[in-house]
């Protein structure tokens, strides 16, 4: 039988590097915050950063569409840290800071169904943030009873093709994953309530003038979108303001919110 949480809410943090989110800090009420994160050693961090924290636990794994081991691909930055290999998209890494993208290790990593997970846990689950370099769309192929119970959803998802795998040749990686993570979420009843971002601005055909751009900090946009406006009147301003300044827009990573 699931734990009713006893009128605790409970929070389910997948890709939970750093520790607890800021979304969920400063909560006032009573809580559970399930931590995974699938690089060992930041676990490992996390539980002796919060071994006094009785209402917060860490699991040392990660969560996807099958169960088995794969390799965690550990990155200079480690927060750009994945499964997937990236793709050079951003100006932000073409320069000073392409180290970051640099692979350090690989890391055999156990993998389960977000099903399996909740069967494990034994908890439903209220809230959840996944932030997993483009396996988003992947932990919600199995969501097992994650809907029952859940009211909002906070994600990192892309409007480009960040990621690739030549192994699996992952479709979900086409096209970036906020089109069929919105799509899945509307038919469960969810609606999109904001859009976090920072938007990058620049031609693909000129690097010198797309760094020139964001040096001088003219090309960098950021948009909160409420669900007071739909995402086609978003894409139709955006654009907008893109064609003024250069050729073609480019996407970094967005936040988003949806909720029943």
């Amino acid at each position: 039988m699931v734990k009713n949480n006893n009128f605790n809410s409970v929070i389910l943090d997948i890709g939970a590097r750093y520790g607890i989110h800021p979304s969920f800090k400063n909560f006032g009420g009573e809580n559970i915050i399930l931590l995974v994160e699938a690089d060992k050693i930041e676990a490992d961090r996390l539980r002796k950063r919060y071994k006094n924290f009785e209402n917060v636990k860490v699991y040392a794994q990660a969560i996807g569409k099958i169960c088995g081991n794969k390799n965690l691909r550990i990155l200079k930055n480690p927060a750009m840290s994945g499964f997937f290999k990236r793709k050079k998209n951003s100006p932000l890494f073409w320069g000073q800071r392409k180290y970051q993208e640099k692979l350090i290790t690989k890391n055999k990593v156990k993998f389960e169904t977000l099903k399996n997970f909740l069967k494990k846990i034994n908890y439903k689950i209220d809230f959840l943030k996944m932030d997993t370099e483009g396996g988003e769309l992947d932990i919600l192929k199995h969501p097992g009873n994650l809907f029952s119970s859940l009211l909002a959803l906070r994600s990192e998802v892309s409007f480009l093709s960040n990621f690739y795998s030549s192994k699996l040749k992952d479709k979900n990686l086409i096209g970036g994953t906020f089109g069929k993570m919105n799509e899945i979420l509307n038919k469960r009843g969810f609606k999109l309530l904001n859009v976090l971002c920072f938007l990058y601005v620049f031609s693909s055909n000129h690097k010198a003038m797309s760094l020139a751009l964001l040096e001088n900090k003219k090309a960098i946009i950021l948009i909160i979108l409420t669900g007071f406006f739909s995402f086609e009147n978003f894409m139709g301003f955006f654009i907008h303001v893109a064609s003024v300044h250069c050729n073609i827009p480019h996407f970094s990573f967005v936040d988003i919110y949806l909720e029943k």
